[in-house]
């Protein structure tokens, strides 16, 4: 969970998606149910930041 914490502080900065394997191999060997709701968010807030616009009520699904 520390890895998707900074995953969601340094979003600006660096490709969450470099982040997105690095957990994914570390959970990957140790497990975790953490790991599923963290990672969604991660994925949420990488796609918001540039598809939402301040006024739009649209939510973006993949």
């Amino acid at each position: 969970m520390i890895l998707l914490l900074l995953t969601t502080l340094t979003y600006e900065y660096i490709n969450i998606y470099y982040w997105f394997f690095a957990v994914e191999i570390i959970v990957g060997l140790t497990g975790g149910m953490g790991y599923f709701f963290g990672i969604a968010m991660t994925i949420v807030t990488d796609d918001s930041r540039n598809k939402l616009k301040p006024v739009s009520d649209v939510f973006p699904c993949q």
